[in-house]
């Protein structure tokens, strides 16, 4: 699902690459994280998936999401497009679990950045839990007005 994820929204950007893990080192723009060497990332990919199939009953649905979020980031399987990816995926777990989907917004963008390098380069994930629980309460909020100015 990831690999055709990638596939489907970075196949006009990236062409045959679209929907194939990265075969060559990558360095993120602006970040101190650097992802691990591409020969990892298979088996990284295999261990997230076991890992993130499903949510387990203990852990809510918004920080399940963050840590898929932070994981996939980390592991950076694709050359390009892992971000897009990333927040694909967050709101795939959250409407999964039953929750509204996330949407970072752009005015955000700076703090949502931080936060996940941070999360990366830590271990500590709570800053960017909180960037996701604003961005599923921000799109709550959305819908609950789009509701009222239907219902009204």
């Amino acid at each position: 699902m990831i690999t055709h994820l990638h596939r489907l929204t970075m196949q006009g950007i990236l062409g045959d690459d679209s929907g194939q893990y990265r075969t060559v080192p990558v360095f993120i723009r602006g970040s101190r994280y650097v992802p691990p060497n591409p020969l990892r990332v298979p088996d990284a990919m295999s261990d997230f998936v076991s890992r993130f199939a499903h949510r387990p009953d203990c852990l809510h649905p918004i920080v399940f999401a963050a840590q898929a979020h932070i994981q996939l980031a980390v592991i950076h399987p694709f050359v390009d497009g892992n971000g897009r990816v990333s927040r694909l995926l967050v709101n795939g777990c959250l409407l999964r679990d039953g929750s509204p989907p996330a949407s970072y917004p752009a005015t955000s963008r700076a703090e949502y950045l931080a936060t996940l390098e941070h999360a990366q380069t830590t271990q500590d994930i709570d800053a960017f839990v909180g960037i996701t629980a604003e961005a599923v309460d921000w799109m709550q909020q959305r819908y609950l007005l789009a509701m009222r100015q239907t219902l009204l």
